[in-house]
């Protein structure tokens, strides 16, 4: 499978496996939830992951720092400078 042709396709194309990712946690349960699956991750570690993801995405999408994306403070900033 090749890359979306435009960013729209590409949008509408990951809203539908959110759609489909909350469709099928909702059918879970809290046991289902926790139980350790593949490499020991649960499910829940697993939308865990994804939500970091998304979270430190979003800003590297427009158009920040990948340090400014993650919160990561360099040698060099203000505040690192400030605090010592």
């Amino acid at each position: 499978m090749g890359l979306p042709p435009t960013k729209a396709i590409l949008l509408d194309a990951a809203t539908r496996e959110c759609e489909a990712l909350s469709a099928m946690l909702a059918g879970l349960n809290r046991e289902q939830l926790l139980w350790p699956g593949a490499y020991g991750w649960s499910a829940k570690d697993h939308v865990a992951h994804l939500a970091e993801w998304e979270r430190t995405g979003r800003p590297l999408r427009s158009g920040k720092a990948s340090n400014q994306a993650v919160g990561a403070r360099g040698p060099h900033s203000r505040r690192a400078t400030q605090e010592g």
